[in-house]
């Protein structure tokens, strides 16, 4: 890469870093490329106790598919200790093109960069305490060899046990030369079976629930959609807490799909812990009487707990609503039919329905409104 920069003189940088945006942009471009590229990254993704990532690579794959915020410069370092994933990245990124490391002279600046500020000192850090897995990397970037061998001839070989996964078997003597214990797989391969003991253990959830989250999620969208073109909430104001608690249905499951990136919801402790949350929240405004309130957080905890049960199944999957009935309503028909008595089951319940229904311009579907979602919900559960 140096040569080609001094060969196009003044072009050649501007020249170069147009070829490695060219280059990530076609693997994007066809989906065959872009799977094949991410098979790992979606495989780590769910491993929510891996939290740190070191990576020389610049593309933004960690950051797409894992959900992990980059650190490139010594000024990102404010945000380190948040609760996101984070991935270090020593040689830069296609998000930022003055950042990329490539060409000779940008490796003497990067050691000397290592060796002195913020970035080099975590570095140090977190090979000091930390277990590490190497992974996809051969030990041919010269600026972290020479801070990695500086540091365990600071600490005389006290560094914690380090692994490499590869598919190099030649490469096994030099690596244990290295005093790392060598695992001789394929990557994705080594974190799928890593995530078979795991969800064996009870650690984590099962992979395949959030394909069934997916089709609770059109299932719920369906039922709405039928409520939609044979009634409206000016004839039937109970219809006003049942689009409400579907709304607390599809956020949940919206929050799971888009949270499965982080590893979060692979994480049963913090499933429960977004829950303990909700039910202090839905506690509130049954004080209140807040019946939209309540119809909301009733289908978003219902929503959770779907994602939690062991043997998830569609049919078991409450989406229809009215306050005071208590047995599960099955189908659209078994809720028209009951809705006649929504009234009787609970008086209170439906004079705020026909109150909501009055004063709204819509007829058909009236959404929660976003206040009645506690925003700081989930920072709360997170601590």
């Amino acid at each position: 890469m140096s040569m080609f920069c001094n060969r196009n003189r003044n072009e050649g940088r501007r020249k170069l870093l147009n070829i490695i945006r060219e280059h990530f942009d076609s693997i994007a471009m066809y989906p065959e490329s872009y799977l094949q590229a991410v098979r790992f990254h979606r495989q780590l993704s769910t491993l929510y106790n891996i939290k740190e990532i070191i990576t020389t690579n610049w593309d933004d794959l960690f950051e797409r598919e894992c959900a992990a915020v980059p650190f490139i410069s010594p000024e990102d370092f404010v945000f380190w200790n948040s609760e996101t994933r984070r991935v270090l990245k020593l040689h830069g990124s296609v998000t930022n093109y003055g950042s990329i490391i490539a060409t000779e002279e940008d490796y003497k600046k990067c050691y000397r960069h290592l060796q002195r500020n913020v970035i080099g000192g975590y570095l140090k850090t977190l090979l000091a305490t930390k277990t590490i897995l190497f992974v996809g990397y051969s030990f041919g970037d010269e600026d972290f060899n020479r801070i990695y061998k500086l540091l365990k001839s600071d600490m005389k070989g006290l560094t914690p046990k380090a692994y490499i996964v590869t598919t190099d078997e030649d490469s096994k003597k030099r690596f244990e030369g290295m005093n790392l214990t060598t695992i001789i797989t394929d990557a994705s391969y080594f974190l799928e079976e890593l995530k078979k003991i795991e969800t064996a253990k009870g650690n984590l959830i099962p992979e395949k629930r959030f394909a069934v989250i997916q089709e609770a999620n059109a299932a719920v969208k369906s039922a709405i959609d039928k409520l939609n073109s044979t009634s409206n909430i000016k004839q039937t104001p109970s219809l006003v807490f049942t689009t409400f608690y579907c709304d607390g249905l599809l956020h949940s499951f919206g929050m799971i799909r888009n949270g499965k990136k982080s590893g979060k919801f692979s994480d049963k402790r913090y499933v429960i812990n977004v829950l303990k949350h909700v039910y202090k929240h839905r506690k509130e405004a049954a004080k209140k009487k807040n019946y939209e309130g309540l119809a909301y957080l009733d289908g978003f905890i219902n929503g959770m707990h779907f994602f939690l049960e062991a043997k998830q199944n569609i049919r078991n999957l409450r989406i229809y609503y009215l306050f005071g009935c208590r047995k599960t309503i099955r189908n659209y028909q078994e809720y028209m039919k009951l809705s006649k008595d929504a009234a009787i089951m609970h008086k209170t319940a439906y004079a705020q329905a026909i109150k909501i229904a009055n004063s709204s311009k819509e007829i058909l579907y009236y959404h929660c409104r976003p206040s009645i979602f506690p925003r700081n919900m989930l920072s709360e559960s997170q601590n």
